[in-house]
């Protein structure tokens, strides 16, 4: 039994999973707000879908959270990732080769897909998983994303005068927490000693047992 979970926040149009592939774990809500980062759209999508030299296609360069990314889509799914009959949506780290040796980029990341008929955004995100983009790790993204039978049909509101619009949200998770940790420490003659350490920064307190 799958466990997608369908989040409805105004309209609740979808009354099944016959929309989407069986995909454990994957959320999708609908929204008016369109993405913060990406909009991609595909004219002539029928010709694009098929065009038998092209399996997919990379979307221009953009930035978000100080890194740049690109859309990667599978016009009639990858099949090397069993998105065979499905629309396929990736996000790919770009120009990674100005990026230091090492770097790893935790990210929380949202993809969308514009639906013309209820004028709002599909949006389609992995459970609050936070995806960790490395050098043999530079592409997270949903192998079904959408059905792509379902997806063809104007009625349904994604794809309209053969045009359809995708998007993605990137949040970058920077390592800069600030934190806080207290020691309550009693040495012999009952005087009491109170250290607090702030972000690697120890600071003392001296004091009496009463307070």
């Amino acid at each position: 039994m799958s466990m997608v979970r369908f989040v409805e926040m105004e309209e609740k149009h979808y009354n099944s999973a016959a929309p989407f592939a069986d995909s454990p774990g994957i959320i999708r809500v609908t929204r008016d707000l369109p993405p913060a980062h990406c909009l991609l759209k595909i004219n002539s999508f029928s010709a694009f879908a098929e065009a038998d030299a092209m399996e997919k296609y990379e979307s221009g360069v953009f930035e978000a959270g100080g890194y740049k990314w690109r859309l990667v889509l599978y016009p009639k799914g990858n099949k090397k990732s069993n998105g065979d009959g499905c629309i396929s949506l990736y996000l790919q780290i770009a120009e990674t080769e100005t990026l230091p040796l090492g770097w790893q980029i935790n990210v929380n990341f949202k993809l969308f897909v514009f639906d013309n008929v209820r004028d709002k955004y599909l949006t389609i995100e992995d459970a609050g998983a936070v995806k960790r983009f490395h050098q043999m790790k530079t592409e997270w993204g949903f192998d079904q994303l959408l059905l792509l039978d379902y997806f063809n049909d104007a009625s349904n509101g994604y794809l309209v005068n053969d045009c359809c619009i995708f998007g993605a949200e990137v949040f970058v998770i920077e390592h800069k927490a600030c934190w806080e940790e207290m020691s309550m420490i009693k040495q012999p003659g009952n005087p009491i000693s109170c250290k607090i350490e702030l972000g690697g920064l120890q600071t003392k307190f001296n004091g009496s047992s009463q307070f």
